[in-house]
């Protein structure tokens, strides 16, 4: 889409309406030399209002500091080039010994912009200067206050995007138990990395929207938030589970008599692959969800249990023990998912019997 390709953006857009405010309010109070405060507003306009407030609350404090030094650089030493080096590196120690070191660039702007001011006027000059500042900040955050940062699409795009690309991933692990050579080692393993990488970018999105509220707290708010917050890490847990089911697949002998269990445990692993497919396209698309489906899913699990206890009663190892991992963690995998439509449910105002879905645990 166009604005992935050029970073048209909201942000983007009222990083220009900031800057071109400001400019404006510069030039009708007649102020000189308005780059510190267009400068000052691209610092406010951040993606999310909690780190524009914190970035405000860090710039002024590293804004007094700054002035203070550039007034001292301006005033004694005439703006010298050696004066305003050597401030500048007090300016940066100060930013260190204080953690705001996100503040060092507008700081070493102020004391080169103010630092250099002819001392013709220069109580006037200063003052304006700083007024700037106060202006550039302002105009930012009110913008960002006013328009506020929304990352609710962003975000269940990711969503969807991480559950596809898993859901890719487990089919090709499942089909390994009908190839006779199974998936490259290395291969699933850069998969599977690239997915948790997508996992935290995700988790860095659902970040930006929390601190977009500043009123939000995570421990009490149920709401999309907070299914979005659980859909995250319902699909990191699951991502864990496969890890597992791949590892006990890769293990799973080949023994005589075992092909039927082997079939049945291959049609178990993509029934639960459909259901999650349903599950999310009700969470992520609002498409209708039949519980009716979950309760056949339980019924074929007896099979499936009755054909492994068969099976293990007639074998004398433990090998066909990783059949019954593999089931195990995949059961785990259905119900974690499942779980979240109990979630969206009462987000929605229904009520739903907390053990609703942890009775049909039957496996572990």
């Amino acid at each position: 889409m166009q604005h992935r390709t050029w970073g048209l953006g909201m942000r983007t857009i009222k990083t220009g309406l900031a800057i071109f405010l400001a400019l404006m309010v510069c030039d009708f109070l007649e102020f000189q030399n308005t780059t510190l405060a267009a400068i000052t507003t691209i610092v406010a306009v951040q993606p999310s209002l909690k780190s524009s407030v914190n970035t405000i609350k860090n710039q002024i404090i590293a804004t007094v500091f700054g002035c203070c030094l550039a007034i001292v650089v301006a005033y004694y030493f005439k703006g010298a080039n050696l004066a305003i080096g050597v401030s500048a590196i007090i300016a940066i120690m100060i930013c260190v010994r204080l953690n705001v070191k996100e503040s060092v660039e507008l700081l070493l702007v102020t004391i080169i912009v103010i630092g250099q001011t002819p001392l013709d006027n220069f109580e006037l000059a200063i003052l304006q200067r700083i007024s700037m500042i106060a202006i550039g900040l302002s105009i930012g955050f009110g913008l960002n206050y006013l328009i506020r940062p929304q990352h609710k699409y962003r975000l269940q795009e990711h969503i969807d995007d991480l559950r596809d690309a898993f859901e890719v991933l487990y089919r090709d692990c499942v089909e390994d138990l009908r190839r006779d050579t199974h998936l490259d080692k290395a291969d699933v393993q850069e998969r599977v990395m690239h997915l948790r990488d997508q996992i935290q970018e995700t988790r860095n999105i659902y970040k930006l929207s929390v601190d977009s509220k500043l009123d939000y707290n995570e421990k009490t708010a149920r709401d999309d938030l907070y299914l979005s917050r659980r859909t995250i890490n319902a699909l990191a847990s699951n991502l864990e589970r496969l890890v597992e089911i791949h590892r006990s697949i890769v293990l799973a002998p080949r023994l005589e008599g075992s092909e039927t269990v082997r079939q049945i445990v291959y049609q178990y692993l993509m029934e639960i692959l459909y259901n999650h497919q349903r599950i999310f396209e009700y969470l992520l698309k609002d498409k209708p969800f039949d519980d009716g489906m979950m309760k056949a899913f339980t019924c074929r699990e007896v099979q499936l249990e009755q054909e492994m206890m068969a099976m293990m009663k007639t074998m004398g190892d433990l090998l066909p023990l990783h059949y019954w991992n593999i089931t195990v963690e995949a059961e785990r995998i259905m119900y974690k998912t499942w779980n979240l439509t109990r979630i969206k449910r009462e987000i929605n105002g229904e009520k739903v019997e907390y053990d609703e879905i942890e009775e049909h645990y039957r496996l572990q």
